[in-house]
Formats: C-alpha cells, sequence, structure tokens
C-alpha cells in the first residue's frame, strides 16, 4: 500500500489495522504525510529526519479496543514530544520496545540507550524523545494501568532489560493476537486486552505483587508461546515437553498442565499436529510418490509402526487407504 487510506478488519470489527509505507509516495510528500499519519493522528510529536535523503517508513498502525499499537520501521528519525504537544494529549501510559540496534530515548530527566529488545514506559502527558529506526509502540488508557498499579506512573523512563520475563510473555502474546482474534467474540477481545494491560503493568512494575488477574494473563502467555512453538517445531522427532518447558523457562509439569487447560495432554496436542500435516502430506499431488515412512519423517514420527497406528486411529483408515483412495479419485476425475 502506499499510504494510510485501507483501513480493514482483522479477524474482528474491532480490531483494525492500518498499513503505511512511503515508497510510493513522491518524495517531497513522504515526510508532511507521515507527521500527519503518526505525529498527529496516533500521537502528537514532531518528527525530524537525520539525514537529507528522503525519508523511509514501513508502519502498521492497530486498534483493539481501546489499545493502540504502531509497528516501526523506517530511516533514522527523531520523535519529539514538545511541552505544548505534551499539554494537549491524552494522557496515555506508553509502551516502547527498542527493534534496532540502539536507540537514545530521553524523558523525564532521564537518557537511556535501548539496546534490541529492550523497552522503556513513557507519559504522553510529558515531553520526551526518541531517535532509532525500528519499534514496537504500545498505547495504554491511564486508567487501565493506574487501577492494576498505583505507582506506575513513577516507574516510567526506566531500561527494561530484552530478558524480563513480562516483557518476553508481552511481545510473544502481541505476536499472537491476530490468530486469537480470528474468530473472537467481543467477550474474548476483552479478556484478550485486559491481559495485555496485566503483562505491561508486570512489565512496567516489575516488583508490584502478583494478584489473580496477573497470574492469569502470564499463563495465558506462557499457554500460547508454548503451542506457537510446538506449530514451529512439531515436525522435530525428538521434541519433548521438556524442551518446550526449557525455551519458555518454566518446568515441564506447570507446562503440562497449562496444556491440560485446553481439554488435551501435551502428548495429544503434539500428535494431532503431526497427524494433521501427515494427512496433509498424503493428500497432497506432489508427495505422491513419497514412501510412507518418509510422510511420517517429515511429520515428526520416528516409528513407523506407531505412526500407522496413530493415524488409523484418529482417521479411521491407514494412511495408505488415504493416499489410494485420493489417487483414485484424481485418476478417475
Amino acid at each position: 500500500m502506499n499510504s494510510s487510506d485501507n483501513d480493514q478488519a482483522s479477524g474482528s470489527e474491532a480490531y483494525a489495522t492500518r498499513r503505511f509505507v512511503t515508497d510510493a509516495l513522491p518524495e517531497q510528500d513522504r515526510l508532511a504525510v507521515w507527521r500527519e499519519e503518526f505525529g498527529r493522528a496516533l500521537v502528537r510529536v514532531d518528527i525530524e529526519p537525520l539525514a537529507d535523503e528522503p525519508i523511509r517508513v514501513t508502519a502498521t498502525l492497530g486498534k483493539l479496543l481501546d489499545l493502540r499499537s504502531i509497528i516501526f520501521e523506517g530511516s533514522a528519525m527523531r520523535f519529539h514530544r514538545t511541552r505544548p504537544m505534551a499539554a494537549s494529549g491524552d494522557g496515555s501510559i506508553g509502551l516502547i520496545v527498542n527493534r534496532d540496534a540502539g536507540s537514545h530515548l530521553s524523558h523525564r530527566g532521564r537518557d537511556i540507550m535501548l539496546a534490541d529488545g529492550e523497552a522503556c514506559a513513557v507519559l504522553t502527558c510529558e515531553p520526551g524523545m526518541i531517535v532509532n529506526t525500528s519499534h514496537l509502540g504500545l498505547l495504554f488508557p491511564r486508567a487501565a494501568l493506574l487501577s492494576r498499579a498505583r505507582a506506575i506512573e513513577d516507574a516510567v523512563a526506566r531500561r527494561i532489560p530484552a530478558d524480563a520475563d513480562a516483557l518476553r510473555l508481552l511481545t510473544g502474546y502481541l505476536d499472537m493476537l491476530p490468530q486469537r482474534l480470528a474468530d473472537a467474540a467481543p467477550k474474548l477481545q476483552r479478556v484478550l486486552v485486559d491481559h495485555i494491560y496485566d503483562l505491561a503493568t508486570l512489565a512496567i512494575c516489575p516488583g508490584r505483587p502478583a494478584d489473580e488477574n496477573s497470574l492469569s494473563a502470564t499463563a495465558s502467555a506462557r499457554l500460547e508461546l508454548a503451542k506457537a512453538y510446538l506449530r514451529k517445531h512439531y515436525e522435530f522427532p525428538g521434541l519433548t515437553i521438556s524442551t518446550v518447558a526449557t525455551d519458555q523457562n518454566i518446568s515441564p509439569r506447570y507446562l503440562q498442565r497449562l496444556i491440560e487447560t485446553t481439554g488435551s495432554t501435551f502428548s495429544e496436542h503434539l500428535s494431532e499436529l503431526r497427524l494433521q500435516q501427515a494427512f496433509a502430506l498424503l493428500t497432497d499431488a506432489r508427495y505422491r510418490k513419497k514412501q510412507i515412512a518418509e510422510i511420517a519423517l517429515r511429520s515428526g514420527f520416528s516409528d513407523v509402526s506407531y505412526f500407522n497406528r496413530m493415524f488409523r486411529r484418529r482417521f479411521g483408515e491407514t494412511p495408505r487407504s488415504v493416499r489410494g483412495r485420493l489417487t483414485s479419485a484424481a485418476v478417475h476425475g
């Protein structure tokens, strides 16, 4: 897309995203359009390029209920909120997650260098500045975070390490958000946003006592990240619950309890992913000449006999009969 005129729903009327790309805009218009799109529409800031050449921006602006976000990547520029701009702001609490080699952030009299993956909370009602080329920005209603931690404003303008557990869970949960919203009812949308607020509060105020809501948000985020890890690595035959638990920095027993909340065990969830993959490969014409044993291995099964038993139990017929039936249908079709 050339500019920002493509509002769209992402699986839900309440989740709107807007794509902004400068490449096809006239060079002389890019800065003015970008200033209007981001520096006026989303959050009041002034934008100053740090090089003489035309600016380059790729950004996705999102809104889910009362949560706003931006994923920004482009040429180096300074985002500066002046005192007049801060005075006319909406009082949101922002969280900036840096995604370049090093960003300089200034807020509340503090100068902070953010490495890749590190974050910092800011107040939109106070002046501030950041220089970088890539970041994830989140804007939270002030009341939503204050209700979770009354001292949260005292924790802004402080560096949040990239390996902080709550920050890692938050960014991972956000990555999963479009999938979770595919068929999300309004009530579930509210739950998802509340989980994000809980995780953001934990990231900004790591020392605050955990309550039931924050524990629920943490568990939900850990479960989503574990399921995402399984979807990415299920084809590896040696994958175990300990492997996934280690990636999530939790115990295998705790991970098993999390997965059991979905109504299945770790082994059942992993087997289902592998069996669905095997069925897809068996019914794919490109794999028609592959041996059943190779299909099993590609799907994560190292024991062909076990694969055959599990496949028949799941689909009611053997892998060979599925392939034969569909091959026959293709020939006579």
